[in-house]
């Protein structure tokens, strides 16, 4: 359980409440927080919003080539009623909100957002719109997504930054380890420094 002041943020119960302020009590074991990359089939992502109906939107959220966040706010009922088809194509924009010089004017700026299934899914909560009928935060699922340009070029910094990092530089044992965890292909790994004769 947590409880959350109106003017002073977060407190932990032992601390002392000023008088006038306003307590809120959420059970946090009950809110969802992530879906994780294989809980994104359409079924497993319905029964975990319908079983979290706190979760009121879903969001898909891309990033510009200029750092500018662009996304598509969408109800939960209607995201559920379409969503094989929303996490096949993506969602729509007119693009008049991103930025892709040289790329796109507003002449030519259909942009689609497209989920990045690879990645965790997030729920942000709202904490000063509670939900009456859970008691709970309001939420919205929050899924990373890329950026399409005319249904066919991938922009976005997204895109970019997944191709940016070619090679590992592994300089001692502790970092090989890391990337063996991570599952980075050996031939991505190059291996340097006092430690180069690491196998």
């Amino acid at each position: 359980m947590i409880e959350i002041s109106s003017r002073a943020g977060i407190r932990s119960r032992s601390s002392a409440w000023k008088s006038g302020e306003t307590m809120i009590r959420f059970d946090l074991n009950r809110m969802l927080y992530t879906l994780t990359p294989d809980e994104h089939d359409p079924d497993t992502v319905r029964s975990r919003l319908f079983t979290h109906p706190e979760v009121k939107f879903v969001s898909f959220t891309g990033v510009d080539m200029g750092g500018h966040n662009t996304d598509e706010k969408i109800p939960v009922q209607a995201f559920t009623d379409d969503m094989e088809k929303l996490l096949a194509n993506g969602v729509q924009t007119d693009g008049s909100s991103v930025a892709l010089p040289t790329i796109a004017d507003l002449s030519n700026a259909r942009v689609d957002i497209m989920p990045d299934s690879s990645v965790n899914w997030y729920v942000e909560y709202n904490f000063t719109n509670i939900d009456y009928g859970t008691g709970l935060p309001t939420g919205t699922l929050r899924i990373p997504s890329f950026l399409r340009h005319n249904g066919d070029t991938m922009v976005g910094s997204r895109t970019f930054l997944k191709e940016s990092v070619e090679r590992f530089e592994i300089c001692s044992n502790g970092e090989f380890e890391i990337c063996n965890k991570l599952n980075i292909n050996y031939n991505k790994m190059v291996i340097s420094g006092v430690y180069k004769d690491y196998n």
